[in-house]
């Protein structure tokens, strides 16, 4: 028998034993996890707000990740849209090529080979007129395309015909029938939705066809799978064919036979490519993976899902402080009664797991739910837009693990600060001051001075790399300074992180004069820095990114707006033409244009083949004739992309235009005064803005233009024996001298300098008509300018032909950077959300005071306004100008004196302005609207 004191000793070995203190941990967790959810269940309005912050931008990705998957065709489907029912298709490309080959899987990523000059080495040879001339196969079903007249209400409607075998049964996947039947004579047809509408018309209508000409009966809308709705086809037999079917714009299908690999290399040797089912399904040509697109594709999902983390880490752990804090004696009491300072550490950080968790989780499943409404609304009817709703469940269990992350991680900083306080203190609810650490200021001055340093060192790198003779783009200094470029700004915003809780006691100081709700609103920001800091610097983020898009947007699309080139006034058609003299092209032309109802028509007549005089027997092109340009920047006298040589000057290629006086308006599209109209019907001449910015270019010379007429074979002479240096230069046969004056436009036109018909006859100049403008008062709808497209499309012939523009002018960025501010808006409003709500929560003590002592509701109000100001007014200046340095560091690169430079002038200062304190105030006026909830006026609540 044992004594006690071994009993006693054995019954410690057994309380320290490995099990024993398995299920003390086990028990211990257990209430650790009890606790943490009975404080989130408590403190559940920041819990709350918590799970929001983690599900919205997990909602996102989670929509986006069921949409592209939606978007991706399966192997199965892809097949089924080229094939329906058929075993494979044939396709004739061209003539017979021994070294032609084409990929399986891809049929028209075909090669062969080329000489240095890249020229087919082979001879090219006649195309087959029918793959059974290689394939032996007959029984085939043929689908062509070509383009048709339609007869609508309007007047005539070209449309894309498809011809032959679209509506079989077995091509049933390839096409689908939406509505109505089958055609069941040749009689009878289908059209696709887009044509139906474009024509007005309904099943059982009659169709015109006015090439063939033929009548149809309409029975059925069907369409290609891969195609859109609003495409306009009409599917026609193949005896509507307005002509002998191109064997090129036609496919054909074989119901089941399927050549193998080595056919189909005898097969695009003879002029054909096939797409075969099996061969395409076994997948045996694949394309391997792009690694260098798998790591872009990889870095982009890094990147939002780095800037997810941030933003949500910042704010929740924001909101985790608060909660912790109002946690404060709960947690005291635990560690009164013995909790170690993990357990009470662990308390705060599962509260984080487990929110994160319902957050990824309700993300996952909202932007499930919500990405199919939008697959809905952008779904064209076109297969590749909507394949089918398809839930990546892998991607989305990835998402809740990365979001109970995320949680964990927001609750991490909050965790360690709970088990760092006094337990008697905080029992008595009593709390340290927020003091500030005299190294911030420092250290963020510091990283705020390396991010601007890093940027303007970068940015002059890459000018100087830049300005080499030869540039080397494989050199490590160029990717060095790209980096130094993009991790400026991120810098800057950190240095703001390191020294805002210095910045809010700063600004604390200065307002210590203003009026009361002023003061009260900094200083419980510089006293509450684990909220407000991270709050703005999330805000900081946000803002960072939409002003970088905006510059960018506005900087790059201001640049391209600059080196438009209008082809005629804005809001204007007109019509090219290139036909002879004698051409009937140029009266087709004109009668076309006319069918559009335009207001007015105006005549730009050019050089007849640039002749001038009467033909020589010696060179039956007669003479050339050219302005002079009076000022120039001559390369002789300046270096630089703008400069340019005597040679240019004399014969640069810009004949002189003719217009008649009275259709000046509508060519010009500015007012043209009584007396500068009679000047130049007395036979002057008008001198214009020039296009593609040649520096102080102007053909205006003491109120005249000079017109030098040259022997093209004295101009051809010059260029034979050009050899980069300015030779000796011919004379012009003659110099003739036309008064001129100068006009004003709102855009440079093609036509620099317009001469007057009396000037030109004056001149003997022969001209022929080569553009038709015409003038809307409002611009010209699709199908006004039916009769234009169609007659383009006809008269196509050998002695000519004419196409039309419609001048929209250069796009406008108003549309993408009220979109983009609109987007930061949204962001910024949940983060100062956030951010606000925490503070409205958190100060319910002290409004409870500022109530018992007399203040009025006017004042909470003024103080929400304030401390909105304060935060996102900081966080939208510090993100505004943080999103400038790198667009400012990019257009340090571009050379002033480049009409293609970016210019860092050109950013959108107003959206900008928008950006840092629109918003701000915006947010702000939100704020004081919202009524300030009731205070608890109890004892307790009042002296706290």
């Amino acid at each position: 028998m044992s004594s006690a004191p071994g009993r006693a000793a054995s019954a410690a070995r057994g309380a320290d034993s490995p099990a024993a203190a398995s299920a003390r941990s086990w028990s211990t967790r257990r209430v650790e996890w009890r606790l943490a959810a009975r404080q989130a269940r408590r403190a559940w309005p920041t819990s709350l707000m918590v799970i929001a912050l983690v599900a919205l931008p997990l909602a996102l990705l989670s929509g986006a990740a069921v949409f592209m998957q939606s978007r991706t065709a399966t192997a199965a489907q892809e097949v089924s849209a080229e094939l329906g029912g058929a075993g494979a298709w044939y396709a004739v490309i061209g003539g017979p090529d021994p070294s032609r080959s084409q990929s399986l899987s891809q049929p028209y990523w075909y090669e062969v080979d080329l000489d240095d000059s890249g020229v087919p080495i082979h001879p090219e040879l006649p195309a087959p007129d029918h793959p059974a001339d290689a394939t032996g196969e007959e029984s085939l079903l043929r689908v062509a395309t070509a383009d048709v007249t339609i007869e609508a209400s309007g007047g005539p409607v070209r449309m894309v015909g498809e011809f032959g075998d679209s509506a079989d049964p077995l091509l049933d996947g390839r096409y689908e029938l939406i509505d109505g039947a089958r055609p069941r004579s040749e009689q009878e047809v289908v059209v696709s939705p887009g044509a139906l509408a474009r024509l007005h018309a309904q099943i059982g209508d009659e169709l015109v066809v006015t090439d063939a000409p033929s009548r149809f009966t309409i029975v059925g809308v069907m369409k290609a799978t891969i195609a859109p709705s609003a495409e306009q086809t009409v599917f026609l037999p193949a005896s509507a064919a307005p002509g002998p079917i191109d064997p090129l714009r036609s496919v054909w299908f074989s119901p089941a036979h399927q050549p193998t690999a080595a056919e189909i290399e005898a097969l695009n040797h003879d002029g054909v490519i096939v797409y075969a089912r099996d061969l395409v399904a076994a997948g045996i040509d694949a394309a391997p993976v792009d690694a260098a697109a798998a790591w872009s594709t990889a870095a982009m999902y890094a990147i939002i899902g780095a800037f997810v983390a941030y933003l949500v880490i910042l704010l929740a752990g924001a909101g985790f402080a608060v909660s912790a804090r109002r946690q404060q004696h709960a947690l005291a009491v635990a560690a009164s009664v013995g909790a170690a300072r993990g357990s009470v550490f662990r308390i705060v950080l599962l509260q984080g797991t487990v929110l994160g968790t319902i957050g990824g989780l309700a993300g996952a499943l909202l932007g499930a739910v919500l990405a199919y409404p939008v697959l809905a609304l952008l779904d064209d009817g076109a297969a590749s837009s909507f394949w089918g709703f398809r839930v990546p469940a892998g991607g989305l269990a990835l998402l809740v693990v990365f979001a109970a992350a995320i949680g964990t991680a927001s609750a991490l900083v909050p965790a360690r600060a709970a088990t760092r306080g006094d337990v008697l203190a905080s029992l008595r609810g009593a709390r340290a001051p927020a003091l500030v650490r005299a190294n911030r200021p420092l250290w963020g001055s510091i990283v705020i001075t390396l991010g601007l340093a890093a940027t303007a060192a970068s940015a002059a790198g890459l000018t100087a790399l830049n300005a080499a003779d030869e540039i080397d783009y494989s050199t490590p200094w160029r990717t060095l300074c790209v980096i130094g470029i993009v991790s400026g700004p991120l810098l800057f915003q950190i240095g703001v992180i390191l020294a805002g809780h210095w910045l809010l006691a700063s600004i604390s100081r200065i307002v210590s004069r203003a009026p009361l709700a002023l003061r009260i609103a900094t200083r419980d920001a510089a006293a509450h820095p684990s909220r407000i800091v991270p709050a703005f610097a999330a805000i900081a983020a946000c803002v960072f990114i939409a002003s970088f898009a905006l510059s960018a947007v506005g900087v790059f699309m201001q640049q391209q707006s600059r080196n438009w080139s209008y082809q005629a006034p804005l809001g204007s058609v007109v019509v090219s033409i290139w036909a002879g003299q004698a051409s009937p092209i140029i009266d087709q032309a004109r009668t076309s244009l006319e069918q559009t109802s335009p207001d007015a028509i105006g005549v730009v007549r050019e050089a007849a083949d640039s002749v001038v005089g009467a033909d020589t027997a010696e060179d039956p092109r007669g003479y050339v004739v050219y302005p002079e340009l009076a000022e120039y920047a001559d390369c002789t006298e300046i270096e630089g992309a703008s400069c340019m040589a005597r040679s240019d000057a004399l014969f640069n290629g810009w004949s002189a235009s003719v217009v008649e006086p009275l259709e000046l308006e509508t060519v010009l599209g500015v007012p043209i005064a009584d007396d500068v109209r009679t000047a130049f019907a007395d036979g002057g001449a008008l001198a214009l803005p020039i296009q593609n910015g040649w520096a102080d270019a102007v053909y205006l010379d003491d109120d005249a233009i000079i017109l030098n007429v040259w022997d093209p074979r004295d101009i051809d002479a010059y260029w034979t024996t050009y050899d980069g240096q300015d030779a000796a230069l011919p004379d012009p046969l003659r110099t003739l001298r036309v008064p001129a004056q100068e006009i004003a436009l709102e855009h440079p036109l093609p036509w620099p300098v317009i001469l007057s018909p009396a000037a030109a006859d004056a001149l003997d100049y022969r001209t022929v008509p080569r553009f038709y403008i015409g003038a809307y008062a409002t611009p010209p709808s699709a199908q006004q300018l039916d009769p234009l497209a169609l007659a383009a499309g006809q008269y196509a012939v050998d002695d000519g032909s004419f196409d039309y523009y419609v001048e929209r002018g250069a796009p406008d960025a108003a549309g993408w950077l009220w979109l983009i501010l609109a987007a930061a808006g949204v962001l910024v409003l949940g983060a100062a959300g956030v951010a606000l709500g925490l503070a409205r929560v958190e100060r319910r003590p002290d409004d409870a005071t500022l109530t018992a002592v007399g203040a009025s509701p006017a004042v909470r109000r003024a103080i929400a306004f304030w401390q909105a100001i304060v935060v996102v007014g900081i966080g939208s200046v510090t993100g505004t100008a943080a999103g400038l340095i790198p667009m400012w560091g990019i257009t340090m690169q571009s050379q002033p004196q480049d009409q293609w430079a970016l210019r860092f002038a050109d950013a959108p200062w107003v959206w900008l302005m928008l950006l840092a304190a629109g918003i701000p105030v915006l947010i702000a006026a939100v704020g004081w609207l919202i009524p300030p909830r009731r205070a608890d006026l109890t004892r307790r609540t009042v002296i706290a």
